[in-house]
C-alpha cells in the first residue's frame, strides 16, 4: 500500500511544466497593506467572528477557548503581538 502511495504522489507531483501557461499580467496597483500592530477592538473582533464546533488549528486551542473571555484573551494576544512587533527585523536577503 505505501508503493502505490509512492507511485501516486510520485506522479502527482512530478508533472512537466504545461506546454501553454497562462499569461497572467501583473497587477496594475499594489494593495494597501497595513503593517502595524492590530488594535485590541481588531483583534476582539477577529475573536468573536470564529466560528465554534470547528477542530482547533495547530496551535490546538479550540475556538470555544478563545471565546470564553475573550477581554482576557485580548489582553494576552495583545501584550504577545506587542512583544511580536518589537522584536528586531531579520533581513530577508541571508
Amino acid at each position: 500500500q505505501l508503493n502505490r502511495w509512492d507511485g501516486y504522489f510520485e506522479e502527482l507531483l512530478n508533472r512537466p511544466p504545461p506546454e501553454n501557461p497562462p499569461d497572467i499580467p501583473p497587477a496594475r496597483h499594489d494593495l494597501p497593506i497595513n503593517l502595524e500592530r492590530p488594535t485590541k477592538v481588531e483583534l476582539e473582533r477577529i475573536i468573536k467572528f470564529l466560528k465554534c464546533q470547528k477542530a482547533a488549528g495547530p496551535d490546538h486551542i479550540p475556538p470555544e477557548a478563545l471565546k470564553a473571555d475573550i477581554p482576557t484573551i485580548v489582553d494576552i494576544l495583545y501584550d504577545l503581538f506587542g512583544k511580536i512587533w518589537t522584536q528586531e527585523k531579520i533581513p530577508q536577503d541571508t
